[in-house]
């Protein structure tokens, strides 16, 4: 069975690292790493229940699997496989966690007047996907912007000086990341 795992960062704002594991069909994403959230992803899914996706199952190491509803599609022999195939898969890997990056591909806020990296818009696992930013902007993190003091002033401060910093015309930039 071909087995893909690797991370990628949930980004603008930062959200933390995703661990996923797929295979033909089916996908597994932890942000623990240790809780697991199970689709099926199946072509023939999508042309039988216009799904683009059925949410089989969580699993986790220790409670093991824990079936979810099935949705819009009565439950098949292939939905079946290929969850079966997934918890397979986890309880072969998913020791192995954090997965290396694969989000290599990077849309960076630039400092108005030099274009330098102001700040780490987005990333992705493909350049291509990256262009659909309309007015790039960057926004403080959820979580992160809770609680957050300095003497310089409070998160809506940083994100008034970073969107002043960026300039009037605020541009992005496309790259892959270096290792």
């Amino acid at each position: 069975m071909d087995i893909n795992c690797y991370s990628r960062r949930l980004l603008s704002p930062f959200h933390g690292v995703q661990q996923v594991l797929s295979i033909p069909g089916g996908i597994a994403e932890s942000l623990d790493g240790h809780d697991w959230k199970l689709y099926v992803a199946d072509e023939r899914i999508v042309s039988h229940a216009g799904l683009s996706e059925v949410r089989y199952a969580d699993w986790n190491p220790r409670e093991g699997r824990q079936r979810s509803r099935i949705r819009g599609t009565s439950s098949s022999e292939l939905i079946e496989t290929v969850g079966e195939q997934l918890i397979q898969a986890l309880e072969c890997h998913a020791h192995q966690v954090p997965f290396p990056a694969a989000d290599r591909f990077e849309c960076w806020l630039l400092y108005g007047e030099n274009r330098k990296p102001l700040a780490l818009l987005n990333s992705t696992l493909r350049d291509h996907s990256l262009s659909e930013v309309n007015t790039p902007a960057w926004h403080p993190g959820g979580a992160s912007g809770r609680g957050f003091h300095s003497e310089a002033g409070e998160i809506s401060d940083l994100a008034a000086l970073i969107r002043q910093t960026a300039g009037k015309v605020p541009r992005e930039a496309l790259n892959e990341s270096i290792d």
